[in-house]
């Protein structure tokens, strides 16, 4: 007899998040006997992972780059693999990196189970080369870190996903981001930076900030959670998440409008308000956002680009914008917290018992 030999790599690299580390091999071939293999974990960071009956070796929580748990603190866990065949075994010293991940919030109220991905090469599509994930129940996510390629600005997208705090899914409903300029830091992709994306030059960008009556600069605008900030009381995040909620439900009248065509793209949408959006609101402020004949003329003009086959009566929009401008008068209410419970109410409003008629309404089920 002779020793059972492991087939697994002895170095392995997670990216922080990840709770998969690998599947253990191994093989007895020396006597074809076929002998059953026992598997036992030990060393210094072995209690920090888990191996399962099938030989999956995990992390019990998902390993932190930026809060190292293992016992050097480097961000590199030891562990050693053992193997028997009942008589013989063999260790493995196996080393797991950690790296660093690309991390963010989606953001409307949090959303959960968004799926995420970085655009590198500029066509608005996830490729199969394009890291991607999901944000959790907080809307938090990590992926892949990515370098950018000459030449093109790359975004961060975000699809679908549940409202974490009033339970509505918002499955229609795209958010994107440019990527900041210091890749680690944390990213929010809101209603906000999707108005920021839709805009190509840098000083336009900061003119609509500007105008919107945010400070800091652009930077600060994709790298602050504004609804932590908010659930704080902090005074700037407030005014910010309160325009988060009103360009939202903005974005999501069109979408659920924009599901009555078989051509529209989702993120082609929410470019199309956005650029609207940004415009008007260079002129307006943040008037732009409960103003009806200026929120008829976003939805018209953006779904005539992002959604043409969707036929729209004009009275029908009307009743849409007039609708939407009342209840963005109230989201932006200066004595309402955006993330308080009142706030969650009628943000359940807006995106359930609001969005059901819209869509009857454009449908032609009711007039």
């Amino acid at each position: 007899n002779v020793a059972p030999t492991f087939s697994s790599a002895a170095t392995v690299s997670v990216t922080e998040g990840q709770s998969t580390v690998m599947s253990i091999a191994a093989a007895d071939s020396a006597d074809g006997s076929g002998s059953v293999l026992s598997y036992s974990l030990t060393g210094n960071d072995a209690a920090l992972l888990a191996l399962s009956d099938e030989n999956q070796l995990s992390f019990l929580g998902a390993p932190d780059f930026e809060n190292p748990a293992d016992q050097d603190q480097n961000n590199t866990y030891q562990v050693t693999l053992s193997v028997s065949d009942g008589e013989l075994s063999t260790d493995l010293e196996l080393a797991i990196s950690i790296s660093d991940a690309f991390e963010g919030r989606v953001v409307d109220g949090p959303i959960a189970g968004a799926a995420v991905f970085a655009d590198l090469n500029g066509n608005l599509t996830l490729d199969a080369d394009e890291p991607s994930g999901a944000s959790d129940s907080n809307g938090f996510f990590k992926i892949e870190m990515f370098t950018e390629s000459a030449g093109v600005s790359p975004k961060v997208i975000a699809k679908g996903g549940v409202d974490a705090a009033t339970g509505t899914a918002l499955d229609s409903l795209t958010l994107i981001s440019d990527v900041p300029a210091d890749a680690s830091l944390p990213l929010n992709v809101t209603p906000i930076t999707t108005l920021i994306a839709s805009v190509d030059a840098d000083a336009e960008k900061e003119q609509l900030l500007t105008a919107l009556g945010i400070s800091g600069g652009l930077e600060a605008v994709l790298t602050t959670d504004t609804w932590a900030g908010s659930l704080a009381g902090d005074s700037s995040a407030v005014a910010v998440q309160r325009l988060n909620q009103q360009i939202g439900q903005i974005m999501l009248a069109a979408a659920n409008i924009s599901e009555l065509s078989s051509d529209a793209d989702p993120v082609q949408v929410s470019l199309a308000v956005g650029s609207e959006l940004a415009d008007q609101a260079v002129d307006q402020g943040a008037d732009a956002f409960t103003t009806t004949k200026t929120l008829q003329s976003v939805l018209t003009d953006a779904l005539e680009v992002a959604a043409p086959s969707v036929a729209l009566k004009a009275q029908d929009v009307v009743a849409i914008a007039s609708s939407l401008g009342i209840l963005n008068a109230v989201i932006g209410a200066q004595t309402l917290n955006p993330s308080s419970a009142d706030a969650v109410e009628i943000a359940k409003i807006v995106q359930a018992d609001f969005a059901t008629p819209v869509t009857s309404l454009t449908s032609g089920e009711s007039s």
